[in-house]
Order: C-alpha cells, then sequence, then structure tokens
C-alpha cells in the first residue's frame, strides 16, 4: 500500500500545534533510514550516523559538533564527503548558525546536505541562499523539504512503511547508536551549560524549583522517612499498650507494607488516621532533627545566590515542592527581602523575593505567617487530585508562567513527579528548544564506571538515554557525582 502525503500532513499539523521535540526526533529517524535505502540503491555505503567532526573557531579555538550524517561517497547529486543535517522546521537563527559551523570545517569535506521537515517558500529558500553566499562557503550546499522527502517516501514506499511502523524502536536503536558513538566529555557538556546559565542568571531569567533534595541536606526527612515516622505516630496514638522502640518500628513498616508502598494511598491513610492532628505531627516530622543553620550548606548557597545584585535582581522567584520554611531562614539571615505565597489570595511585592510553595507550607513557627489554613497541602490524594484537574489553580499558574517566561532550574527534585513532568510536557509541546535544567545525580559513578570498559559503555548509555527523556520535555542535564558538588554548581553562576 503506497504512502499517502496525509500522513505528513497529520505529523507536521501534530509538529506545530503539539509536541514539536517529539515530531523531530521521529522526522530524523525517518529521513536517516530512507536515505541509507538511497545510498544501497545507488550502489554506495551506509550513512556514517552521528560523526563528531572538530571545528577550528576563531582565535584558533578547536570544538567537537555531532552532526546527524555522512556519507562518504556523496548522494544523489551531490559528490564526494557530504555531510547531512536534518531539521523538523525551518528557522532563520538555527540554519544561520549551522552556517557558520560549516564555515570553518577542513577542505575534506565537499558537500553537504540540509534537509527541512516543512514546506520551504520562496522567501525561505531566499533566506538560505543570501547566507550561503554571505558564508562564502568552500562546499555545495543543497537543500530539501518536505516535498523531498514525501516525494522519497513514495519511491520506497515498502522501507518507509516498516519505518513508520516501528518508529519507536527505530527511535530508541537510534539513542543507542548515537550514546556509541559519543564521546562521554560530560563534564564539558556540564561547564557548557553553566556558561548558558550564567546568561540568564545575568539578564535575571531564572527562577529555582527546589525539591526534597535541598531539604533532605539540612535534615528534613525524604517522603519514605516521613511516612514511617507519621505511622509511628499513629501507632504511639492509638496504641495503649507500652511498645519498645523495636516493635513501633516493626509496625510502621508493616503499615507501609499494607498500604503497597503506594506513597498517595499511604498519604491518605495517615491523614484520616491522625485526623485534626495530622498537619501538627507533620511539622513535628519535619524539624525534629534538623541540621545547625551553619550546616545546611546547600540552602544557604541558593539564599546567597538570592542575593540582589546591584541594579539588577539576580535569581526572579523561587518555586519551592517542600513544606518546610528552611529556605525563609536563610534568606532571611542573608538580608535578602522575601514573600512567602502559599495561597491563592496571596499576591507578590516586586521588590521582594517570591518563594512560591505550591504544594502546601507548613513553617516551624505558625504565629510568623497568616493564613496557614488556606494553603492546600499535596500531600494525600485529595490535593494532588485537586492539583492535576484544575489547570486554573493558582499553583499550576506561576509553574507555567516561570516555564513559559524564564529559565528554570531544578535542585533537589528527581523530575519524575507525574504533575510536574506534565507541566514540563505542556510547555515543550508548544515551545521549541530546550531551556530549561535539572542538576541530577549521575547513577553510575566514575569510580565504578572506571572498572571496566562494559562497564564505561552501559554508564555512558545509561546516562544518553536519561538525557534524552528529559530532553523530551524541554530539560537539559546538568550532571554531578557527589552531594557536596551542587553549592559548588550554585555558586558559578555568580562568578
Amino acid at each position: 500500500m503506497e504512502i499517502e502525503n496525509t500522513y505528513w500532513d497529520r505529523n507536521l499539523k501534530f509538529s506545530k500545534s503539539n509536541n514539536l521535540r517529539t515530531f523531530s526526533r521521529e522526522f530524523e529517524v525517518f529521513c536517516l533510514g530512507l536515505l541509507n535505502n538511497l545510498l544501497k540503491s545507488e550502489g554506495k555505503s551506509e550513512l556514517r550516523k552521528f560523526p563528531e567532526i572538530k571545528i577550528s573557531g576563531e582565535e584558533d579555538s578547536i570544538r567537537v559538533n555531532q552532526f546527524d550524517a555522512l556519507s562518504h561517497d556523496g548522494i544523489s547529486n551531490l559528490q564526494g564527503i557530504t555531510l547531512i543535517e536534518i531539521k523538523a522546521v525551518f528557522n532563520p537563527k538555527v540554519i544561520t548558525k549551522f552556517l557558520s559551523q560549516l564555515k570553518y570545517l577542513g577542505n575534506e569535506f565537499n558537500s553537504c546536505l540540509i534537509i527541512f521537515g516543512s514546506e520551504l517558500n520562496d522567501i525561505d529558500r531566499d533566506y538560505i541562499n543570501r547566507k550561503i553566499k554571505l558564508r562564502k562557503l568552500k562546499m555545495v550546499v543543497e537543500v530539501w523539504d518536505y516535498n523531498n522527502i514525501v516525494a522519497l517516501s513514495k519511491k520506497y514506499n515498502e522501507v518507509s512503511s516498516k519505518l513508520i511502523k516501528n518508529i519507536g524502536n527505530e527511535i530508541f536503536n537510534s539513542t543507542i547508536e548515537q550514546a556509541k558513538k559519543s564521546e562521554d566529555n560530560w563534564k564539558d557538556d556540564r561547564e557548557r551549560q553553566l556558561n548558558s546559565l550564567k546568561s540568564a542568571y545575568q539578564k535575571d531569567e531564572i527562577v529555582l524549583m527546589i525539591g526534597a533534595g535541598t531539604s533532605k541536606d539540612a535534615g528534613v526527612p525524604n517522603w519514605n522517612e516521613l511516612l514511617k515516622e507519621l505511622n509511628l505516630s499513629i501507632i504511639n496514638q492509638n496504641i495503649s499498650t507500652k511498645l519498645t522502640n523495636s516493635e513501633k518500628n516493626e509496625f510502621a513498616e508493616e503499615l507501609v507494607n499494607m498500604q503497597n508502598g503506594a506513597p498517595l494511598v499511604s498519604a491518605s491513610y495517615i491523614r484520616n488516621a491522625l485526623g485534626e492532628e495530622f498537619v501538627n505531627e507533620i511539622r513535628k516530622s519535619l524539624y525534629r532533627n534538623v541540621k545547625p543553620i551553619k550546616e545546611q550548606l546547600l540552602l544557604e548557597t541558593i539564599a546567597k545566590l538570592s542575593i540582589p545584585r546591584r541594579r539588577q535582581v539576580g535569581i526572579e522567584a523561587v518555586i519551592t515542592y517542600n513544606f518546610d520554611d528552611l529556605l525563609e531562614n536563610h534568606l532571611k539571615r542573608n538580608g535578602v527581602e522575601y514573600k512567602s505565597i502559599y495561597t491563592e489570595g496571596d499576591f507578590e511585592i516586586p521588590t521582594k523575593l517570591s518563594v512560591y510553595h505550591v504544594h502546601g507550607f507548613i513553617p516551624k513557627s505558625i504565629s510568623d505567617y497568616k493564613n496557614l489554613d488556606d494553603s492546600i497541602l499535596v500531600f494525600s490524594e485529595d490535593g494532588y487530585h485537586q492539583m492535576q484537574t484544575d489547570p486554573y489553580s493558582w499553583s499550576n499558574i506561576v509553574q507555567m508562567k516561570a516555564l513559559r517566561e524564564k529559565t528554570c532550574v531544578l535542585i533537589g527534585l528527581s523530575g519524575v513527579d507525574p504533575n510536574l513532568r506534565r507541566l514540563f510536557s505542556i510547555h515543550s509541546e508548544k515551545f521549541s528548544g530546550c531551556k530549561h535544567y535539572i542538576i541530577l545525580e549521575r547513577q553510575f559513578k566514575s569510580s565504578l564506571s572506571s572498572k571496566s570498559q562494559k562497564f564505561q559503555e552501559f554508564s555512558k548509555l545509561h546516562h544518553k538515554i536519561q538525557e534524552d527523556t528529559f530532553k523530551e520535555i524541554g530539560l537539559n542535564v546538568i550532571w554531578y557525582e557527589e552531594h557536596p558538588e551542587v553549592p559548588k554548581i550554585l555558586e558559578q553562576l555568580k562568578n
């Protein structure tokens, strides 16, 4: 059955109205498959996918860029060694930057094929041709668009149908292939990411999103530890028989097991069991083992990063998913004027740093804050479902506004929270590019991966897949290996 143009029409429309990033990956993999079949029919060798090529820049600087593919024998009308670059849609800034890179390539490259997944009009083509002439490139540059790919897919209909049917597997295999061929220079990549973040910081574009990891560093229990402590509170309140500490722990563990390890189900059970003492018991658990403020290094670093610079604010706002007020203590300690916002009726004060508690707020001292009962605590199923089902809730609006207008940096967050990922997905469907960042711990450390070549390869592949997964929702990954590195990473933004 012949492949229909409606397939591409449908996907191109989808790419513009929904997830451009997903379409971009699908289009790239589809094109590479088609081009390999074209080379085969021309009696030429297969593409070399994702080649890393050194580019000599200005002032004798050298950097390595990864292109989509390379044909040693040319392709179609192009002769000699041919570079291939695939773009889902035409973007003047992107194509200008790419053509600038071609200027600094060595003389061994004879031609370049640029493929777009959108139709190019006369104005687009004229723009590209003017930029090519302006760069005085030594190679021949040919441009294909949507119509060329449709024609090629019709010519190789059977191959096209197979690629479309198995596009998910093809993308995964492509990711593996790309990971194997790329250098594992994650520390160099981190420096490049941090340079981009420094620029955003200097323009007052950064919003920090902080999670449980930042408070954990200060001695606050993580989610599982909090659930266990609250289960212990249930036992203490409801069992009159005197129990040993080991027996209490055993019962608490049994309660967790009975709740099937489902955090929201566990939280709902605990909320019902504790009744009116629910919030007070959470407060006790949160602050029971908090470290002295001088030992809370990560929160102190975040507070110092939030100190307004001369005539500039530095950090635009902080969105926290934590219940505690430890960050506020550090802001106060560093002389940062702030406003804690935790209910729909709260409002920002332009001269103060806004600290949004989007999952609820349980400060240590109740008397320091007003209307705490109006804060929706996203702890159990009811609060979580309310947040998910109401797209116009103040907490969702705050997060979406930050994603749309600012550069968000996630600290102490794993990036697996369903609602947070949903918000990032919604944003990435409407906006191309990848401008937000998540600071993550590498699962396989250098000390382990250096043991064997196979381990190194698996580590590189694992982290590459993670990077691609986060890029799908618009997040760049900044890796670290040990927790003390995180404050040092953040400190670099000011230096």
